[in-house]
């Protein structure tokens, strides 16, 4: 199986080199979590199969429940808290974040995962909070707290590919999102706010919070990524593994017996 395209999930990738074309070629199976990558990895291999990444539903839905407490260092920041925690960060756009948080000083910019050096500059605004990554089983009382969740990320050749996974767990969670309308969240399009420049993630930032306490919003949001499990997807593969070598076996056996 193709083991490399795996690493996709958590780390985008420029196109493939000519070793790992290679590579894809002549493995039996290739997983791809992105359409870009399936499109590229069917040229090269016709066991390829898209499979998205999927989500840790039960935890985030932790952040519905009436026993989840809200962490004190995040309750005294005013509201509404504008949540970014955006799973690659590096890919983040700085700059279309800074134009946000300098048009509205009312909102409160909360940084749950450290974009790296380049996001310094974003401590100098009184608006902003940079309260770092946070341990796993902390994220529900977190989100808990957010009133919007935001993932601005640059459109570059790069991105094309990249399958924001923090994007379905903020919708478990119960929170409207706004994300850069990237190929991999347009089939998200009905439950997220897709923008592409700051115009669009400010309009859909304010239609967010208008919109704030309908359960009706809320249930949509999660009805859609409750097929999105990560138990789904070990369902999956390892359908798409039985099928193969239950094919393999046919051509070796001549389909006898």
């Amino acid at each position: 199986m193709c083991g490399e395209v795996l690493s996709v999930y958590f780390k985008p990738r420029l196109p493939m080199s000519g070793r790992e074309e290679g590579i894809a070629s002549q493995v039996s199976l290739c997983i791809a979590p992105s359409q870009r990558d399936y499109e590229g990895m069917m040229e090269l291999n016709l066991n390829a199969f898209y499979v998205p990444p999927g989500i840790d539903l039960e935890h985030f839905s932790k952040a519905l429940l009436p026993g989840t407490a809200v962490p004190p260092e995040l309750e005294w920041i005013p509201r509404p808290r504008i949540g970014v925690r955006a799973v690659s960060g590096d890919l983040l756009d700085l700059d279309l974040l800074e134009g946000l948080i300098d048009r509205h000083p009312e909102w409160s910019f909360v940084l749950l995962r450290e974009p790296g050096r380049r996001a310094l500059r974003l401590a100098l605004y009184p608006n902003v909070y940079r309260l770092g990554a946070k341990p796993y089983e902390e994220l529900p009382g977190y989100l808990k707290g957010l009133d919007v969740a935001i993932s601005p990320y640059i459109l570059s050749d790069l991105t094309l590919g990249l399958h924001p996974v923090e994007v379905k767990e903020h919708l478990a969670a119960g929170l409207p999102v706004v994300a850069t309308d990237l190929p991999e969240l347009r089939k998200l399009a009905d439950v997220v706010h897709l923008a592409e420049d700051i115009d669009g993630f400010e309009a859909g930032i304010r239609l967010a919070l208008a919109e704030r306490g309908r359960i009706d919003l809320m249930l949509r949001g999660r009805e859609k990524v409750m097929g999105e499990s990560w138990e789904e997807r070990v369902e999956l593969l390892s359908e798409i593994i039985s099928r193969y070598i239950a094919a393999r076996i046919g051509r070796l056996t001549g389909g006898n017996g």
